[in-house]
C-alpha cells in the first residue's frame, strides 16, 4: 500500500515537471523570437539529451561598420534573468528548458521590479493567467511571460516589457564570460560562453561605440535588447540595428536639370541643396531619437536659413513638410572657414508622426555663391559635406556620427591679357565689357541671358568696363559654363579697336559621370574648353585647362596713317564728311540762306570745332580712369576758379546796378537754376557719362543732334520760322550722323 502510493506521488510529481516544462516552452518562444533572438524552441526533456556548452555568437550587422575601422567590433554585455537547464533534443535538436531560477546577479529589488513590471503592463488582465498573489517564483513569473509574450516582435519597442525588463536589468551587475576574462564585455563575430545556462540579455556595451558627448570618431550603433536561450549546443544571434546614412545633392541651373553629385554656378547665383536622412532600422526601439544634420559649406558660399524647408516621408515625393520640433541655425565656421548649417531635432520621434525604419528627412535650402567671398575656381570645386549626428543606442544616450557625403559646384575665371601686336607690349588701360550671351541656363526664362559680367563676377543688365592693369591683365573669376562675348569698349591712343566682337564658351569635361564625386584626384579631371571666333587678334592659350581659367591673349594694331586705304579710309571720310556737312547743316540754318559769310567767324568756328574735338578725346581717355561724375565736377571746379574772377572784373563799379534788380526777378532765378544745374551741370554729366561707353566719332557727331533739337525747340515754344533752309540742314545733320555712326562701328 506504502508502494503504490509512493508510486502514484511519484508519477503526480513527474507530471507536473512536465507540465513546468512544457509551459516553458511559450517562454522560450517569446525569448527567442525574428532577428533579435537565439533560434531556439522547446520540447519534452529527455534522458540522454546533449551536454551543455552555453555558448553564444552575436554576429555584427554586416552595416553596423566604422569606416574608417571596418575591424572595430560592437562590443556587448550579459545579464542572466533566468538560470535554468537547458539541452538540446536528440532528435530534433531544439532546446529543451528545466528548473527554471532567478538569475544569480538579480537582486530581490530587481525581482519585485519585474513582477511589478508585468502586473502594470497591458498584458496583465483578467483574462490571461494571473501571478500568484504573493511571492511568485522564478518559475511562475517564467510560466507567465509564457503565456503573454509568445507574439513579440522581433524588434523591441520602446515602453514593451521587455524593454521595460532590460531597462531594470541593467543596473544589476553583469554576467561575467566564462574563462578567466578580466571583463563583463565581449566582442561581436566571436564565440562567448558562460558558466550556467539559462535565459539571458544582452546589451551594447556603452564604452565600445562612445559616449554623448564624445561622437567624432564613432560610426557604430548600439543594438536593441537581445533576449536568447543559452545552453546545449553554440547559439547564434544577429544584432538588431542600422546606421543612420545621409546624401547630399545639388541641382545645376541648366534647364530640366535632376539633384546630382555636382553643378557649375556664376557668382551671385543661389545655389540649391538637398539633404536626405535615413534613420535606424531600431528606431522603435529608443525612448528619444537625436538627430541633427550638420552641413559644413566652403568659403565662397553664403547659406540662407530662411530657406531651410524640412519634410518627412518614404520617398521625396510623398514627403510632406515638418513645420515644427526642430530647430535651424547658420554659424561661421573659425579662422575663414566657411559657414555650418545645422537642422537638429532633440526627440524625432515626437517631431516625426508615424517614425519607423524606413522614414527618411529631407533638408533643402539655397546657398548664394558669393560675390563678396572668395570662392574656388575649377580645380576640385568649392566642396560642401553634410553630417549626422544622431542617437546611437537605445539603452543609452550614446551619439554616433555618420559617413559624410560630399557635393561640389564649380566656377571659372577669365584671364585677358592685352598686348601691341608688334612689339608684344602690355597695354593698360584697355576697356571691355563681358556679355553672357549663351549662358547654360539659356532658356525662355532664362535669368542670366543677355546680362553683363560685373567687377566680382556677377551678372547684371548694366554694363561693367574690364580695364586692363599694369601687366596689361583683366582676370575675372566666378564664371558659369555657357557663352560670353567680349567686346573692346576702350582702346588706347592711336590704337584701333577690334573690329568685331569675340566669344568664348567654357564647357565642362569629366572621366565618368560619377568621377567628381569619388576622390579628390578624380575630382580635378574637371576641363574648361574655350571657343572664339576666328580672329589673328584673339589667341587661345590652348584648348583645354585644367584649372578652371580661360586664358586669352588679345592684340591691338596701331591706326593707318594718311592717306587712307581700304575699311579705316573709308570710314573715317564718312566721318570726317560727316563732320565737315555737320557743320554746314549747322551754318545753314543759323544763316537762314543767307550768303555773306565772315572770315573771322570761319576762324572762330574751326577753333571751337577743334576745342570740341580735344574736349571728346580728352573726356574719353579720362572715362578710362574715372567716373562721370569725378570728370564733371573737376570740368565746373576749374570754370568757377577762372570764370567767376572774370566775371568780378568784368563788373567792377556796375554790380550793384547790374545784379540788385536781377536777384529781385523770379525769373531770373529760375533762369539761373535751369542754365546752372539742368543745362550745364546734367548736360554735361550725361556727356561724360557718354564718353565712357561710346567712341569719340560717335559722342562728337551725336552733339551734332543739339542744334536739331533747338530748333525744333524754338518752333514749338517760341513760334519761331521753320523755312526752307532750316528744314534743310536738319535733313543733312540727321543724315550724316546716322550715316558716319552706322559706317564707323567697331
Amino acid at each position: 500500500m506504502e508502494f503504490e502510493q509512493k508510486a502514484e506521488e511519484k508519477k503526480m510529481s513527474m507530471s507536473k515537471n512536465i507540465a513546468r516544462l512544457a509551459v516553458t516552452a511559450g517562454l522560450t518562444a517569446a525569448l527567442s523570437f525574428g532577428g533579435v533572438m537565439a533560434p531556439v524552441t522547446m520540447a519534452f526533456a529527455a534522458e540522454g539529451a546533449t551536454t551543455t556548452t552555453n555558448s553564444i555568437t552575436i554576429r555584427q550587422d554586416r552595416n553596423n561598420t566604422d569606416a574608417a575601422n571596418p575591424d572595430k567590433k560592437t562590443q556587448f554585455v550579459a545579464y542572466q534573468i533566468f538560470k535554468a537547464k537547458v539541452v538540446d533534443e536528440t532528435d530534433s535538436g531544439k532546446k529543451v528548458v528545466s528548473d527554471v531560477e532567478w538569475g544569480a546577479n538579480v537582486t530581490s529589488d530587481t525581482q519585485e521590479a519585474i513582477i511589478t513590471a508585468i502586473r502594470d503592463s497591458t498584458d496583465y488582465d483578467a483574462t490571461n493567467p494571473q501571478l500568484p498573489t504573493e511571492n511568485p517564483t522564478a518559475q511562475d513569473v517564467a510560466d507567465w511571460m509564457a503565456a503573454n509574450l509568445q507574439n513579440a516582435s522581433s524588434v523591441v519597442k520602446n515602453g514593451d516589457l521587455l524593454d521595460k525588463i532590460a531597462n531594470l536589468l541593467k543596473g544589476t551587475t553583469p554576467t561575467m564570460p566564462r574563462g578567466g576574462a578580466s571583463s563583463a564585455a565581449f566582442a561581436a563575430d566571436g564565440a562567448v560562453s558562460f558558466e550556467n545556462s539559462g535565459y539571458y540579455l544582452f546589451l551594447t556595451d556603452n564604452g565600445s561605440i562612445g559616449a554623448k558627448d564624445n561622437h567624432s570618431e564613432q560610426k557604430q550603433t548600439g543594438t536593441s535588447p537581445i533576449f536568447a536561450v543559452v545552453g546545449g549546443s553554440a547559439v547564434a544571434v544577429t544584432e538588431k540595428t542600422g546606421i543612420p546614412t545621409v546624401t547630399k545633392k545639388i541641382k545645376d541651373d541648366k534647364p530640366r536639370s535632376d539633384w546630382a553629385d555636382k553643378a557649375d554656378s556664376q557668382v551671385g547665383q543661389d545655389v540649391q541643396y538637398q539633404l536626405t536622412g535615413t534613420v535606424a532600422d531600431n528606431v522603435a526601439s529608443f525612448d528619444t531619437y537625436y538627430y541633427e544634420f550638420h552641413d559644413e559649406l566652403s568659403a565662397g558660399l553664403t547659406a540662407d536659413d530662411a530657406s531651410i524647408k524640412v519634410y518627412a516621408g518614404n520617398d521625396r515625393a510623398s514627403a510632406v513638410e515638418i513645420e515644427s520640433g526642430f530647430a535651424h541655425n547658420v554659424t561661421n565656421g573659425e579662422n575663414g572657414a566657411g559657414q555650418i548649417l545645422t537642422v537638429q531635432f532633440d526627440n524625432l520621434k515626437t517631431a516625426v508622426q508615424g517614425l519607423s525604419s524606413s522614414t527618411k528627412i529631407f533638408v533643402e535650402y539655397t546657398a548664394q555663391l558669393d560675390p563678396a567671398k572668395a570662392v574656388t575656381v575649377g580645380g576640385s570645386g568649392n566642396l560642401n559635406s553634410v553630417k549626422l549626428i544622431y542617437s546611437n543606442n537605445p539603452m543609452s544616450e550614446g551619439r554616433g556620427e555618420s559617413v559624410p557625403d560630399t557635393v561640389r559646384d564649380y566656377t571659372y575665371a577669365l584671364k585677358i591679357i592685352k598686348q601691341d601686336h608688334e612689339s608684344k607690349k602690355k597695354l593698360h588701360g584697355v576697356g571691355f565689357t563681358i556679355q553672357a550671351t549663351g549662358p547654360d541656363d539659356s532658356g525662355e526664362d532664362s535669368p542670366s541671358k543677355g546680362k553683363y559680367v560685373q567687377e566680382h563676377g556677377d551678372l547684371s543688365k548694366d554694363a561693367h568696363q574690364f580695364f586692363t592693369d599694369k601687366n596689361g591683365e583683366i582676370y575675372i573669376t566666378g564664371l558659369d559654363a555657357g557663352e560670353y562675348t567680349v567686346h573692346e569698349q576702350t582702346a588706347l591712343g592711336d590704337y584701333n579697336s577690334l573690329k568685331k566682337d569675340f566669344t568664348f564658351t567654357i564647357s565642362t569635361q569629366a572621366s565618368g559621370a560619377d568621377s567628381l564625386h569619388k576622390t579628390e584626384e578624380e575630382a580635378q579631371t574637371v576641363t574648361v574648353t574655350r571657343t572664339a571666333e576666328t580672329s589673328d587678334l584673339v589667341i587661345l592659350d590652348d584648348a583645354t585647362q585644367t584649372d578652371g581659367t580661360v586664358t586669352l591673349t588679345v592684340e591691338n594694331k596701331k591706326g593707318s596713317g594718311l592717306p587712307l586705304t581700304g575699311l579705316n579710309g573709308v570710314t573715317f571720310t564718312w566721318i570726317a564728311g560727316g563732320a565737315v556737312l555737320c557743320i554746314g547743316g549747322v551754318a545753314l540754318i543759323y544763316m537762314g540762306g543767307e550768303t555773306h559769310i565772315s572770315a573771322l567767324g570761319l576762324v572762330f568756328l574751326l577753333m571751337t570745332v577743334g576745342c570740341d574735338a580735344a574736349y571728346y578725346t580728352l573726356s574719353h581717355r579720362a572715362a578710362a580712369k574715372f567716373t562721370a561724375f569725378e570728370v564733371t565736377y573737376v570740368m565746373f571746379t576749374v570754370g568757377m576758379v577762372f570764370f567767376i574772377p572774370a566775371a568780378l572784373i568784368q563788373g567792377a563799379g556796375h554790380m550793384a546796378e547790374t545784379f540788385l534788380p536781377a536777384i529781385q526777378s523770379g525769373a531770373f532765378w529760375g533762369a539761373v537754376v535751369y542754365l546752372g544745374i539742368v543745362s550745364s551741370v546734367v548736360a554735361y554729366f550725361l556727356l561724360n557719362f557718354a564718353n565712357a561707353y561710346l567712341t569719340v566719332s560717335e559722342a562728337s557727331l551725336f552733339s551734332n543732334v543739339t542744334t536739331v533739337v533747338s530748333v525744333l525747340a524754338g518752333v514749338v515754344l517760341l513760334k519761331e520760322p521753320f523755312g526752307l533752309w532750316q528744314i534743310v540742314g536738319v535733313a543733312v545733320i540727321l543724315v550724316c550722323v546716322y550715316a558716319a555712326n552706322a559706317t564707323g562701328k567697331k
